[in-house]
C-alpha cells in the first residue's frame, strides 16, 4: 500500500502492534546521505480483530539532502519463512 493507507490503517486502529521483538538490525551506509537498514522482527500484530503472528523483515532506504534530517525514501516488508 501507499504511505497514506499505511498511516491510515494504524490511525484507525484496524492495524494494532501487540509485541514487535527485534532479533536483528543490519545497517549499511551508501555514501554521506543515504543507509539502507534491514530488521528481522517477531511480532504479533491485529489486524481486523485477528491475530497474526510471525517472524518478518523490513527494509528501509534512508536519505538526506542537503545535510538535513535523515527520511525514509523507500522501504518494504515480507515473512521470513523458515525451512
Amino acid at each position: 500500500g501507499t504511505k497514506a493507507q499505511d498511516l491510515e490503517s494504524h490511525g484507525s486502529g484496524i492495524v494494532r502492534f501487540r509485541s514487535h521483538e527485534p532479533e536483528e538490525l543490519r545497517v549499511r551506509r551508501i555514501g554521506a546521505d543515504v543507509a539502507i537498514t534491514s530488521l528481522r522482527a517477531r511480532l504479533a500484530v491485529e489486524l481486523g480483530g485477528r491475530i497474526v503472528r510471525g517472524t518478518y523483515r523490513y527494509t528501509r532506504v534512508w536519505a538526506r539532502e542537503d545535510g538535513r534530517t535523515w527520511r525514509v525514501a523507500g522501504g518494504q516488508v515480507g515473512e521470513v519463512h523458515t525451512l
